[in-house]
């Protein structure tokens, strides 16, 4: 990349205290090897990302009220600190929703994209989502929203099913829920229902599961300015996720499918988006069409694999773009791969026991890797103190993902129909079910 100006400070934002959270660590090093000074404002004591030399500091966030006034005062108490506005960056659910929602206060103190109000809660909703896609044709999976156990029940009928929740603020009030839950059973079904209405009444959503491994899913990240244009945008694939069937990316790689780019431009534009997105896309055999199965609008924990030959990603398309210089065009590589170590360990263990892939066979392709989550050779104190946490998240997750009830997801055979295609020739992002 060409020269930059780096002198407006960046502040990354997240509610989340947990240790192997790598999009922060990611942001961080993104815009501070640039020369950017990158702050950090998160809840925990001391983090792994904490220690990196990209760091220029970090905030503690405190005390949190429900209300999220208290976050909100303390972003201002923060910006405050500062000779000029920061960019700020948001990087899990809840914290990009407190900035949209309080986006007229933020907005006097912090630069950041200005989206049309309460659009960031629409496409965080799962319900809202679905209503979206249908209105504008974009192919999805069934889902039905039961508010009662009884029609949970009747929503169970052809399984397996996936159970999610709908709002991510009213998931953090339901303890032991997990956002994702494959069901193979009526029981296992009912009881991920449970979970999540402890956090509130209409936070389920039961989804069609659409059969297949990881490979099926497809992921697009984007940067759109204020006029909703994709100024930075890629395609890949996952080829590992933990846990296994239901889990985020723990191995992916960069391929370009056409067909998720326009699907993925077509929603974003026709709702006014702004800012950095991350979408979720699945491959559906037994039809021949992308479906797709979320919108995150924020930066996605696997961004870093979208990175330009010139090292463009979504992060510095967003800096450059909101200190208003100019966005160069760069491309992905076709095939470059990024890795989150600690998860990806955990995903080819539990995968070890169900039978595959042997040792050797992870090992291959955790040799392919171009980036990697935690471990950097010009960055590695933060990959040392997350070595404790990995070890400790191994043995729980063992356990707990392991032992649970189920065939593997990978598994479940399919209904027929081709394979998915990967070169985009055949699988069509506007097609409809």
């Amino acid at each position: 990349m060409s020269e930059i100006r780096t002198t407006t400070p960046a502040v990354v934002f997240t509610t989340s205290a947990d240790p192997l959270l790598h999009g922060p660590l990611a942001v961080v090093r993104s815009l501070g090897r640039l020369g950017v000074p990158v702050y950090v404002l998160h809840p925990g004591r001391r983090l792994p990302l904490d220690s990196s030399r990209y760091l220029a500091g970090r905030f503690a966030l405190g005390t949190r009220g429900d209300d999220g006034r208290h976050v909100v005062d303390r972003l201002v108490e923060i910006a405050r600190k500062f000779s000029t506005s920061p960019v700020l960056v948001p990087v899990d659910d809840e914290a990009a929703l407190i900035v949209d929602d309080n986006d007229a206060r933020l907005s006097e103190h912090y630069l950041f994209p200005r989206r049309p109000p309460g659009l960031a809660t629409r496409l965080a909703s799962k319900q809202e989502l679905t209503s979206t896609c249908r209105s504008l044709g974009v192919p999805a999976p069934d889902a039905w929203f039961p508010a009662t156990r009884e029609e949970a029940r009747a929503c169970v009928a052809a399984l397996p099913v996936v159970v999610k929740a709908v709002d991510p603020v009213m998931l953090r009030r339901a303890p032991g829920a997990r956002s994702v839950t494959l069901a193979f059973d009526v029981e296992q079904a009912l009881a991920a229902y449970d979970l999540l209405v402890a956090g509130g009444p209409g936070n389920v959503m039961v989804q069609e599961y659409i059969p297949g491994d990881a490979s099926t899913i497809w992921m697009f990240n984007g940067y759109f300015d204020a006029g909703s244009r994709c100024r930075f945008g890629a395609t890949g694939v996952k080829l590992r996720q933990c846990p296994p069937g239901t889990g985020p990316t723990s191995l992916g790689e960069a391929r370009d499918h056409d067909g998720v780019r326009r699907a993925a431009e077509r929603l974003l534009v026709s709702v006014g988006y702004t800012g950095i997105v991350d979408l979720g896309f699945r491959y559906d055999a037994r039809d021949g069409v992308m479906k797709m199965l979320d919108v995150n609008p924020r930066i996605g924990g696997t961004f870093r694999l979208f990175t330009g030959q010139d090292g463009l990603d979504v992060v510095r398309s967003l800096y450059l773009d909101l200190t208003g210089q100019d966005v160069p065009q760069d491309t992905v590589r076709e095939g470059r791969r990024w890795q989150d170590e600690p998860h990806d360990l955990l995903s080819q263990a539990v995968s070890r026991r169900r039978g595959t892939p042997t040792w050797s066979d992870w090992l291959a392709s955790a040799r392919r890797v171009d980036e990697r989550a935690w471990f950097a050779a010009d960055d590695r104190r933060p990959f040392i103190l997350s070595l404790k946490h990995t070890a400790a998240r191994s043995r729980r997750g063992l356990a707990r993902v392991a032992g649970a009830s189920g065939p593997d997801p990978a598994a479940v055979p399919l209904a027929g129909g081709p394979s998915p295609a990967l070169d985009g020739s055949a699988v069509d992002g506007d097609r409809s079910s």
